[in-house]
C-alpha cells in the first residue's frame, strides 16, 4: 500500500487526536522519520511531513496527557524520546536517551495497552538481530521524564521453523474481549521467493 525510493519497513498504524488513521513506518534510509495519513483506508496514503530529521529505526508513537513523544532508535543502538505538544508539532531534535542496552533498544511493535498499563514490545538483539522478543511496562512518560521495566524477557521460548532465524515485530489488537497477538518471523529463504519477487517486479516495470 505505501512505495518510496527507499526501504519501509515496521508499519505503525495509530489514530491521531483528530480522528485521522496515520502510520509511522521506519524510513531510516531516508534520513528522516516520515509520518504518512490515510485518504482511503488501508489503500491510499499521503505523506504529511518529516517529524524529525533523524535516521530513527522502529519508530513508535506514544500521546500523553503532555503532548506526543516520539520513541525512535539511533543508528548507534541507542532508544531515544523526543518530545511535542502535539502531533503537528515541533519534536526536540535531540532526544532523551532511554537506553543503549541491545537487548531492549530496539521497539518490536507499537506500544499496546493491557488494562490500564502501557507496554512497549522490545527487540532483544543482544546477541544477534531478532534474538526475540521481550515486554516492557511503560511506567512514565510524561513531562517529567520516560522510564519503563521489564515485565517478560524473552516472550517466546520456543524457535518454530517459521521464526528458525528470529522475530522482529508483533502487533497486539484487542476486539471485544479478546486481543490478538500477530508476529513475524525470519527462516533461511529457499531462493522460490527470492526469484518470484524479482520476477513480479520485472513484471511491474
Amino acid at each position: 500500500v505505501l512505495a518510496e525510493d527507499f526501504h519501509l519497513s515496521y508499519p505503525n498504524i495509530f489514530l491521531g487526536s483528530d480522528g485521522k488513521i496515520y502510520m509511522l513506518p521506519e524510513t531510516a534510509a531516508s534520513g528522516r522519520a516520515w509520518l504518512y495519513a490515510a485518504d482511503e483506508f488501508p489503500f491510499r496514503w499521503r505523506k504529511v511531513r518529516a517529524l524529525i530529521d533523524q535516521s530513527l529505526r522502529d519508530p513508535s508513537i506514544i500521546f500523553t496527557k503532555d503532548g506526543v513523544l516520539l520513541l525512535g532508535t539511533t543508528r548507534e543502538d541507542e532508544l531515544r524520546a523526543y518530545r511535542a505538544p502535539s502531533l503537528d508539532g515541533n519534536f526536540s531534535s535531540e532526544g532523551t536517551l532511554i537506553t543503549s542496552d541491545k537487548a531492549i533498544s530496539r521497539s518490536g511493535g507499537a506500544p499496546f495497552a493491557l488494562g490500564d498499563k502501557l507496554h512497549r514490545p522490545a527487540q532483544n538483539c543482544r546477541e544477534f538481530y531478532g534474538q526475540n522478543i521481550s515486554i516492557m511496562e511503560v511506567e512514565n512518560a510524561d513531562s517529567s521524564g520516560y522510564s519503563e521495566r521489564m515485565v517478560k524477557e524473552d516472550l517466546f521460548p520456543r524457535r518454530p521453523k517459521w521464526m528458525q532465524l528470529g522475530y522482529h515485530h508483533m502487533s497486539v489488537a484487542k476486539f471485544g474481549n479478546d486481543y490478538f497477538l500477530a508476529v513475524d518471523g525470519r527462516r533461511k529463504d529457499k531462493y522460490i521467493n527470492t526469484i518470484l519477487l524479482a520476477y513480479f517486479k520485472l513484471l511491474g516495470n
